[in-house]
């Protein structure tokens, strides 16, 4: 009974906006940004400096990266 209120493209409808729209590049990119800062800070707290900048840095890449394609979509699409 529930599966017959959806309609019947709402699938397609929802993987075209996350195509159109980049958001999937932003999970992925936030994923990676959430584990370069978890490895980043381990390997400052270890003494690991050179590993500790990469990922660092890489962090960084990775907030601009999802700052400039969330510029471009559009912050209040996202809420609605």
């Amino acid at each position: 009974m529930v599966a017959t209120t959806f309609a019947a493209d709402t699938p397609v409808a929802t993987k075209e906006f996350y195509a159109k729209n980049g958001i999937t590049r932003n999970w992925i990119s936030g994923v990676v940004l959430v584990y370069s800062i978890l490895f980043g800070t381990g390997s400052l707290i270890f003494g690991n400096m050179f590993a500790a900048l990469i990922c660092l840095i890489s962090a960084t890449f990775l907030i601009v990266i999802i700052y400039k394609n969330l510029q471009q979509i559009g912050w209040t699409k996202l809420i609605n």
